[in-house]
């Protein structure tokens, strides 16, 4: 046997042993008929099964029946890719009939060796954590960021308010689509201040017997008694108002909401649940690509509005990249492509400190060490919408040196898009020939050295051979670039 079999062998002997000896439950099953194939010994023993036994069983045979239809509910969403994954709290039944709560998490796991569709599922057994919280008599039921109800009260609530007197009954699920977004682009400090806005219009839209809680880090459900659906809608309209005048106050942030009532007292509240949050996936897919196009454009105007002197940059970036894409003829739609990430190079920006921006005189290294998060920041915004995600990547690596020098990802040559290395170059020439208050003004000699300097080390030669030949030399630049 060869050193490397033997390698791989010790190597597969570890990860077997790493699964079996895991502090938390750990299996893998079959989408299709609800079994595990494959489960370490903490799983069996916190469903208090044999692996044998939990091999032959569906899932569904040794889970508490009130969660089943919420389990499987998640699980057919992740299916249809409405989700990547999911966490939730349930409980499973031993075979004497004892309740063991766990927190359960499940991702999609695609097998190597078999394209059956299957799911991870790893366990914590939280029921200790759980008895404790029933003796403890202290319960804190409001959400300390938004002042709104938190996800322990609205179960609580749940049970009383679902009773026959208060028909109809409407729950509405409401999403917010930015927040992730405004985290990546603003810091989490403004993703914070935007949950509370929110939470106050929602609190200040609602009635006095209206419910309303966050039950997740983005998502609210609002418990409407005595509710039709047509009513509920008013009140999601008169929402939708106020959210859209906040827009206008620079909150980047939309909400999808989905909705569903329950007239018949028999009916499972869950099921109810299940519906409105359903509606609100459909909406937020149909939605989504269209308002986080719009948050890009508010964010880009913003910028634009707080330092003129970068929107005036990224106009001129652009162009330098359109004359050097149709030089080195890269092709129309690539051109247009590599124009607009040249526009939009600088759009993370937003998320750095005004005060830097516009500071005179040199960085210091806690500066530069700030400054370098804009190509990332720029690329979390970018890739969230269809139109732009083409050029994220290039945005990304405005930065990156062909020496393997640059950052964020200190890639080298080969591994560095075209359109970024393109960028780079047209980024460099535009910061070197505008006027800064701080430095005396660069001849265009000198600026034609630094160039020829630093290709092979910070540009790519044949990027910069192209420029210097075919546009500074024509004097392209004169009337394409300096026009503003």
């Amino acid at each position: 046997m060869s050193k490397n079999q033997e390698e791989l062998l010790l190597r597969i002997a570890q990860l077997e042993a790493i699964f079996e000896q895991a502090p938390v439950g750990i299996a893998l099953f079959d989408d299709k008929n609800g079994r595990a194939y494959q489960v370490n010994e903490r799983f069996v023993e916190i469903v208090g099964r044999t692996k044998k036994e939990v091999m032959m069983m569906d899932w569904r045979e040794y889970s508490h029946p009130e969660d089943v239809d919420e389990n499987n509910h998640r699980l057919a969403l992740m299916m249809v890719h409405r989700r990547t994954g999911f966490s939730m709290e349930k409980r499973f039944l031993k075979k004497g009939g004892e309740v063991v709560w766990v927190n359960m998490t499940v991702k999609p796991f695609q097998s190597a060796e078999s394209d059956v569709s299957t799911h991870l599922c790893l366990l914590e057994d939280i029921t200790a954590k759980k008895k404790a919280e029933k003796e403890i008599l202290y319960l804190s039921y409001y959400d300390q960021l938004t002042g709104v109800y938190n996800r322990r009260y609205y179960e609580e609530e749940l049970r009383r308010i679902d009773s026959g007197r208060n028909l109809p009954i409407t729950l509405v699920l409401a999403d917010l689509d930015g927040l992730k977004l405004t985290n990546d682009a603003f810091g989490h400090m403004l993703g914070d201040s935007m949950l509370k806005k929110i939470g106050q219009i929602f609190k200040s839209e609602c009635r006095n017997e209206d419910m309303i809680a966050r039950i997740g880090g983005d998502e609210f459900v609002f418990f409407l008694p005595r509710t039709t659906s047509e009513e509920a809608e008013v009140i999601i309209t008169r929402i939708n108002a106020r959210i859209a005048k906040k827009q206008k106050e620079s909150v980047f942030c939309s909400v999808s909401f989905g909705w569903d009532t329950k007239s018949d007292s028999k009916e499972d509240i869950k099921k109810v649940f299940m519906r409105a949050e359903s509606k609100m996936y459909r909406r937020k897919l149909d939605e989504s690509n269209t308002k986080h196009n719009e948050t890009v454009k508010l964010i880009t105007k913003t910028l634009y509005q707080k330092n003129r002197a970068v929107k005036l940059h990224c106009e001129r970036v652009g162009r330098i990249c359109e004359l050097i894409g149709n030089a080195m003829m890269l092709g129309e739609a690539s051109v247009k492509e590599l124009k607009l990430a040249g526009q939009l190079h600088d759009i993370g920006k937003i998320g750095i400190d005004e005060s830097l921006l516009t500071k005179i005189g040199a960085l210091t290294d806690t500066d530069w060490k700030d400054m370098k998060r804009h190509p990332e920041i720029g690329y979390h915004i970018l890739r969230s919408v269809n139109e732009f995600a083409p050029i994220a990547k290039y945005v990304l690596h405005h930065h990156e040196r062909v020496d393997g020098r640059g950052y964020p990802g200190t890639l080298k040559t080969g591994e560095i898009p075209i359109q970024s290395r393109i960028l780079s170059v047209a980024d460099a020439f535009d910061a070197m020939t505008t006027h800064k208050p701080y430095r005396e003004d660069l001849t265009m000699t000198r600026v034609i050295e630094e160039l020829t300097e630093n290709a092979g080390s910070q540009f790519d030669q044949d990027v910069v051979k192209v420029f210097l030949k075919q546009i500074l030399r024509e004097k392209i630049w004169r009337e394409n670039i300096m026009q503003q």
